[in-house]
């Protein structure tokens, strides 16, 4: 089966012109090429495929636009016979292949990188650094690999802080690949592996991100991405799981030895500021001003001087360890976390509640029951630091503030939003 050209002639331009296409048909499917070359219907010969030479009279240069289409017929005619030969006469190429062939040539020319080798880059360039970041990234590019057929290596190189790129390949994707179509077929793949939805949704969020990046660099001149929807379901639970009000004092009252101190402090210090881990650990005596607020730039969201009201319990801790909050990895926190919590539940019998969560795999959900401390992580002290500031009747616009949530965040409090001026009050009772 060859490919032939034919002119679109239901429909012209304001010229009058129409776009003449490459067809090649699969199995009852027609993939259609735009060459890029338009004519006048009257000027295009159905029978030779071939644009007339009276088309001169409205200055168009025959000869070179026959030129161009007939090499762009021959490239996609060489794509189906080099097909055949590898997989036998009989044998004709998906619509897929013969399309991403005829692109990609055009691409590797001109000396545009790959989508792979990008993100790869990106990541290196970016300087990644928790494990937990890098093994996300790697999982997403070695799903993306696989999904499109790359063949070429993903490494992990220093101690898995970064990872490489080693070997060929004969499938390359480039930005104009990424379709609203590759995203949803990608997340399909995904849905396959029986991945958690929550999952899918963090790794096509790391490759969305990717893709924004390079668009806002200019390395990628399509926005396509910004159409890109998760319709995936990723409810895993009935209701936040936190540490309330009692429990937080309780915890803060806790003798425990100094590693597991440090641990407690840590999650008690997100409880007591609504911080991030990533911002948490970055706190300097510098960052304390008249020891009454911390002033900080925001890592994920790059906000710049969030300023966050020191209730007491976070000024203790902060003092005990002189402003200087203690450095320890976010793995090792959150494995500590557990040995703490489970040490706490004895102390603290509402630890032990058992909790069931639902986790969803496409359309099925899983559910899990388990004791509480079980679930907490340090990421749970932040919710924690919201939801008592909601039970304490802190102004959400106030939290808000403190926590650098935009204003589309909290939609589902908006009838409770204080249109007042941000007040302390509330908070500095908080624990």
């Amino acid at each position: 089966m060859k490919a032939t050209l034919s002119l679109r002639s239901d429909y012209s331009d304001k010229n009058g012109l129409s776009q003449v296409y490459i067809l090649y048909s699969h199995k009852g499917e027609v993939l259609r090429l735009k060459t890029g070359v338009k004519t006048m219907v009257k000027y295009w010969n159905h029978d030779k495929h071939r644009i007339e030479a009276k088309a001169k009279d409205i200055e168009q240069n025959v000869d070179l636009d026959n030129k161009n289409l007939s090499n762009k017929l021959n490239k996609v005619n060489s794509i189906i016979s080099e097909y055949q030969l590898l997989y036998g006469i009989t044998s004709n190429p998906p619509l897929s292949y013969v399309k991403e062939n005829f692109f990609s040539n055009d691409v590797e020319k001109s000396g545009e990188k790959d989508v792979i080798s990008l993100f790869v880059e990106f990541v290196q360039q970016n300087k990644v650094g928790k494990i937990t970041e890098i093994t996300l990234y790697y999982k997403t590019i070695d799903n993306l690999m696989e999904f499109v057929g790359d063949t070429r290596e993903l490494k992990y190189t220093d101690k898995m802080v970064s990872f490489n790129l080693e070997g060929t390949t004969k499938k390359y994707i480039y930005f104009k690949d990424i379709s609203v179509d590759f995203y949803n077929k990608f997340m399909s793949f995904l849905l396959k592996k029986e991945i958690l939805n929550t999952t899918i949704r963090k790794r096509l969020g790391r490759f969305k991100t990717f893709l924004n990046e390079m668009y806002v660099s200019d390395k990628n001149k399509f926005d396509t991405f910004k159409k890109f929807r998760f319709n995936l379901s990723t409810i895993t639970q009935t209701k936040i799981i936190t540490i309330d009000k009692e429990e937080v004092n309780a915890l803060f009252k806790l003798d425990l030895n100094e590693r597991l101190g440090k641990v407690r402090d840590l999650f008690l210090l997100g409880c007591s500021t609504g911080l991030r881990y990533s911002d948490l650990i970055r706190i300097q005596p510098e960052n304390i001003e008249n020891k009454k607020y911390i002033v900080i730039n925001i890592q994920k969201t790059r906000i710049d001087h969030l300023r966050i009201p020191l209730i007491p319990m976070a000024k203790d801790i902060l003092e005990k360890y002189k402003y200087e909050v203690p450095k320890i990895s976010n793995q090792k926190l959150n494995d500590y976390l557990k040995e703490m919590f489970l040490l706490a539940s004895f102390k603290i019998p509402t630890l032990k509640e058992k909790i069931t969560i639902r986790q969803m795999k496409g359309a099925k959900a899983e559910q899990t029951t388990d004791f509480k401390y079980n679930f907490l992580t340090f990421h749970k002290s932040r919710a924690s630091f919201i939801t008592n500031c909601l039970k304490s009747k802190v102004p959400i616009n106030n939290i808000m503030a403190w926590t650098g949530h935009d204003k589309d965040d909290f939609s589902v409090f908006a009838d409770y939003i204080d249109k007042g001026k941000p007040s302390e009050k509330e908070l500095m009772g908080l624990y």
